[in-house]
């Protein structure tokens, strides 16, 4: 067994361990965690990039002419702190990344100005554009309902194909975690607006009302986006990171549309998990995450044995030891406080 941990300096500590030393490495690694908590006490400043829309936002791995790019969209109401590891791993490989957030208020009015629509014309037009034409080799990575804001993309392009063929030509991989259905939609904007239960049931029946009532100028663009993601990708390899206890998205749903693809002659894996909520994979499980995401790159991309997650996957492993330790401490702080409870619960029967 491997412990992986990233030091506040950036260095990586890897401790192996065996049956014989285990004690000892486990002294080792509290002694770092502790030092890394001690000397990392302020949270590492977020990644800041050049704003391009309300709704876009590109972070540079270099000043000029990469030929590599990381297409992002994010789950509604992602949180930046949330999105950093995806960020890191990218440009720890190269990439530039372009992400794209789809606010509530553009998915209920599809069609509308600053709508879901106008987010993907502007997505096109900046892989159109002359001075972006230094990306040779883009990789798509959406999330949730990022789903959809890439069928609304496929609309486009299928439209006028002549008009976007560089887009197709880019396109060298595509991974999807935890796309949502139609219905899904229904459980996954009340979702990202209140963690409230209450409020999150109201606004679920809600949704169901307004996809009834709201056919003409919302649904039915949801439909025509996710029978075209269903049924007419592009036919590059790539991966469907989905859960089994996912609670905004359907795994046989998902089953069902991987199928569709693989019937179409698309290379895709799907990765399912069984303890992951939505969204929440690559921080339950990095190292999978992060080799699946590796090996797809390596099938897809040039520069084949170059990209790696080590980094990433060591900053996971690290915040969930860290968050170990201290729990781990508080524990034995109550312990301390309060020894003669600790005793009294002891002698009971």
């Amino acid at each position: 067994m491997v412990l992986v941990m990233k030091l506040a300096s950036g260095q990586v500590a890897m401790l192996k361990m065996t049956a014989s030393n285990h004690g000892a490495q486990v002294a080792v690694l509290h002694q770092l965690q502790k030092r890394a908590l001690s000397n990392n006490q302020r949270e590492r400043p977020l990644l800041t990039g050049e704003k391009l829309s309300e709704s876009m936002e590109l972070l540079r791995a270099q000043k000029s002419d990469n030929p590599r790019l990381a297409l992002l969209l994010v789950w509604l109401a992602a949180k930046r702190a949330h999105l950093e590891d995806y960020f890191r791993f990218y440009l720890d490989n190269g990439f530039d990344v372009l992400w794209v957030q789809t606010h509530p208020r553009a998915l209920i009015r599809p069609a509308a100005p600053k709508g879901s629509q106008e987010i993907a014309q502007e997505v096109l037009d900046f892989l159109l554009a002359e001075k972006n034409r230094c990306y040779q080799n883009m990789m798509l990575h959406a999330f949730s309902m990022g789903g959809y804001q890439w069928g609304e993309c496929l609309l486009k392009i299928h439209r006028e194909p002549k008009k976007y063929e560089r887009v197709e030509q880019i396109l060298k991989a595509q991974v999807y975690d935890s796309c949502v259905s139609l219905k899904g939609m229904a459980y996954g904007i009340p979702g990202a607006l209140t963690r409230n239960k209450a409020l999150r049931f109201i606004g679920t029946a809600s949704m169901y009302a307004y996809l009834t009532l709201a056919y003409p100028w919302a649904t039915r663009h949801y439909r025509n986006s996710s029978d075209t993601f269903r049924t007419k990708p592009i036919l590059v390899p790539g991966l469907y990171f989905n859960s089994m206890i996912d609670q905004v998205s359907n795994p046989r749903i998902d089953r069902e549309v991987v199928e569709v693809w693989q019937s179409l002659g698309v290379d895709m894996k799907l990765v399912t998990f069984s303890d992951t909520k939505h969204v929440q994979h690559l921080g339950k499980h990095p190292d999978r995450y992060t080799d699946e995401l590796v090996s797809l790159m390596n099938k897809t991309m040039p520069g084949r044995g170059e990209w790696s997650g080590d980094y990433v996957k060591a900053d996971i492993i690290a915040r969930q030891q860290g968050r170990a330790l201290q729990t781990s401490v508080q524990a034995n702080k109550a312990r301390t406080i309060h020894p003669a409870q600790n005793q009294v619960n002891c002698m009971r029967p």
